[in-house]
């Protein structure tokens, strides 16, 4: 049996490393990723340098098999109060599932089995990684975002 490679990939805009609604520590726990960052109103490479005002858009990247992104989900979500979705696309349609953490109800197994279902047939595959953390607090409101 040979594992697919699978090409997962994510963006999002780092509002000054504070205020976040990203789970930016689940992104950095993902062996091999590569990080871009992006000045917002230029599109141009930027540095990512901490302070209010500073943000930017940041897409990474990961070679993966679907093993070790299924590890990867399965001990972020433990303890997490995150929810990750996974898309593929292919053509016009596509395909995602949800896990929600923390105390996530799937297992590693069951984890590499989904994504192995969505992938099939495909090879290379990329895949879309959008982990939102369930409450952050948020500049503008005194309370908990949704």
């Amino acid at each position: 049996m040979t594992l697919a490679v699978l090409e997962v990939n994510a963006s999002f805009v780092d509002m000054a490393h504070e205020y976040n609604e990203d789970d930016l520590s689940f992104y950095h726990s993902l062996p091999d990723v590569r990080i871009k960052t992006y000045d917002l109103e230029t599109g141009r490479p930027a540095v990512a340098a901490p302070g209010i005002g500073n943000n930017v858009r940041a897409v990474l990247v990961a070679l993966l098999s679907s093993t070790v992104l299924a590890t990867a989900i399965e001990a972020h979500l433990k303890k997490q109060p995150t929810t990750i979705t996974i898309s593929v696309q292919h053509g016009t349609e596509k395909k995602s599932v949800t896990f929600e953490g923390p105390n996530i109800k799937e297992s590693r197994p069951e984890i590499e089995a989904m994504l192995d279902a969505m992938t099939k047939d495909h090879g290379k595959q990329q895949v879309h990684i959008v982990a939102k953390r369930k409450h952050h607090k948020h500049p503008k409101h005194d309370g908990a975002c949704e």
